[in-house]
């Protein structure tokens, strides 16, 4: 053992003697870093910070308000900060999407919708990491299956540089250890050691004297010590993740290589496509002369028991799929396999054929909606054959005008769709489509009753709140409950009709999203928390309303 331990020390010793500049190698190592980590943070670190410190201001527990605005132009504002910065340029597409960031933060502010505000937040991210990667990579000659992949790779390596941040920012505090940085660092803690002392001192003297609270007016309900101890670990989480992720982003891009961004190759044999496009063509041929036959023109002869309604109301939801699918497969077929002109004449005939399908499959939901009404998943439905219906334009286009940027064109279509989608207030159309629809019927069966005399006196007389709710068998008011205050306008003037359901199923009013009110009364909304459609709920909604 001893003899081992004694040839592990020689050993170790002769590797110290041959490289005597060990040392010294590892201090340049070290002295490398950190000039990195100053020229990175020098360029980048304070602009991140302070975009940190505004997205958690703005956002930490106060998502859809008047802060949002704010937050997404101060994301627009920081991605052509950064493009300066390390020396790019901001092209149209850039401009575009930075505006696009921008007015979604808008449409946060103007909707209570959750769902669409968390849809919002998810594009904002998408764009930003799509915007980032346009910024610093020239991309006009890549084509769209090139885009997709590059991006994905892109964002997985970007995680991988999460801790640099923090180190770049370690780095140079450290260096910064000077005379002046001393003074700085004691400013700083006793700044830091103030407010939590006074905050303690305020609360205790306000429980303690009640003419003292009223005296010293000041609202600091969100800057209370219950509220300090409860969210200093989430507001620290905010501020480090808001500004380790677009650091590691820029830092991702700066160290990519740009020779390695290339098209994915087109260099498989066509003739598999071919055989495969041969038969589905034929499918589809079928299929879409049957559609303009049975169901656009209504000719022709049914299966026994069908009615052209029953006919019309099935299958939008195959067809939605199939139209998905045979996007994806012609964009494989042009971008994948060398070019071939049966192949082309197949894709062709796919794309007729599946115009035809999202055609149908509209036509099926619309006549779904006009029978059972209209429902938020209705609305993505239609809203989504629109968007598949543009990209397969563009899809076409690219067949005849090789130059012409696939990409870019569904990045604008996909945004400008997403945006009419964003600031819709679909909530507030299905409650007035399917009140609207509910009213059309209640007249026309007026109208069909208006020969029996005496019945329409009958309902005139009790036509009161709960005789209504009795009799509308088309309105689904438990779907209602869970609308968004965007739809309160229309609520508030069905509120007898509603309260009445409520009242029937034992339900407290609190249960319905669109009622503006919590169990203790109205909400206090600051300028932070300012939110347009609940204030507008507020304004058309009675406060405690009850029936």
């Amino acid at each position: 053992m001893e003899q081992q331990n004694n040839t592990i020390q020689n050993n170790y010793q002769e590797w110290q003697n041959n490289t005597p500049n060990w040392k010294e190698r590892m201090a340049q190592i070290k002295k490398k870093k950190d000039e990195e980590a100053t020229q990175f943070f020098e360029t980048l670190g304070i602009g991140t910070l302070v975009y940190a410190l505004i997205l958690t201001l703005c956002l930490y527990k106060n998502l859809y308000s008047f802060t949002c605005p704010i937050f997404s132009i101060s994301t627009a504002a920081y991605m052509h900060y950064i493009s300066k910065r390390f020396g790019h340029s901001f092209h149209g597409i850039n401009y575009f999407l930075a505006a696009t960031i921008a007015l979604l933060g808008f449409s946060n502010f103007l909707t209570a919708n959750y769902l669409m505000i968390f849809y919002n937040y998810l594009a904002i991210i998408i764009l930003f990491v799509i915007n980032f990667i346009l910024i610093f990579f020239d991309l006009k000659e890549i084509n769209l299956l090139g885009h997709i992949c590059f991006i994905m790779k892109y964002a997985f390596e970007s995680l991988e540089q999460i801790p640099l941040p923090f180190d770049h920012l370690f780095r140079q505090i450290k260096r910064r250890k000077t005379s002046k940085s001393e003074r700085t660092k004691y400013i700083i803690m006793g700044v830091v050691i103030t407010i939590p002392v006074f905050l303690i001192v305020y609360w205790l003297l306000s429980s303690a004297d009640a003419v003292f609270q009223q005296v010293f007016s000041i609202d600091l309900d969100w800057l209370n010590l219950e509220f300090i101890i409860e969210n200093t670990f989430g507001i620290l989480l905010t501020f480090a993740l808001s500004y380790a992720i677009p650091y590691a982003l820029v830092i991702s891009l700066d160290k990519t290589d740009s020779s390695k961004v290339k098209s994915v190759k087109k260099n498989y044999n066509p003739i598999i496509p071919i055989i495969l496009g041969s038969s589905l063509s034929l499918l589809y041929v079928t299929f879409s002369v049957i559609q303009i036959v049975f169901l656009f023109m209504q000719a022709g002869t049914l299966p026994e028991g069908y009615t052209y309604a029953e006919y019309a109301r099935e299958g939008f939801f195959q067809l939605l799929f199939l139209s998905i699918s045979n996007a994806f497969a012609i964009l494989i077929g042009m971008e994948l396999f060398r070019s071939h002109k049966v192949l082309k004449v197949l894709l062709l005939t796919i794309s007729g054929c599946t115009f035809i399908m999202i055609a149908s499959s509209a036509y099926r939901m619309m006549m779904y909606i006009d029978n059972y009404g209209l429902t938020s998943y209705r609305i993505f439905v239609l809203w989504g054959l629109l968007v598949i219906f543009l990209l397969l334009l563009g899809l076409v286009y690219q067949m005849f005008v090789k130059k012409f940027s696939l990409f870019n064109y569904a990045l604008i279509v996909s945004s400008l769709c997403f945006m009419v989608l964003s600031f819709s207030h679909y909530d507030y159309w299905i409650a007035h489509y399917n009140f609207a629809r509910y009213e059309a019927i209640q007249q026309h069966q007026l109208s069909d009753d208006s020969k029996h005399q005496e019945s329409e006196d009958s309902y005139e007389e009790e036509a009161d709140a709960e005789l209504l709710f009795m009799n509308n068998r088309y309105v689904d008011y438990e779907y209602f409950l869970d609308l968004s205050e965007d739809a309160a306008p229309i609520m508030a003037d069905h509120l007898d009709e509603l309260f009445q359901y409520m009242k029937t199923e034992k339900l407290p009013i609190h249960d319905a999203e669109w009622y503006p009110y919590k169990k203790h009364g109205k909400r206090k909304m600051s300028l932070r928390t300012f939110n347009l459609s609940r204030y507008l709920a507020e304004q058309k909604i009675p406060t405690g309303y009850s029936k």
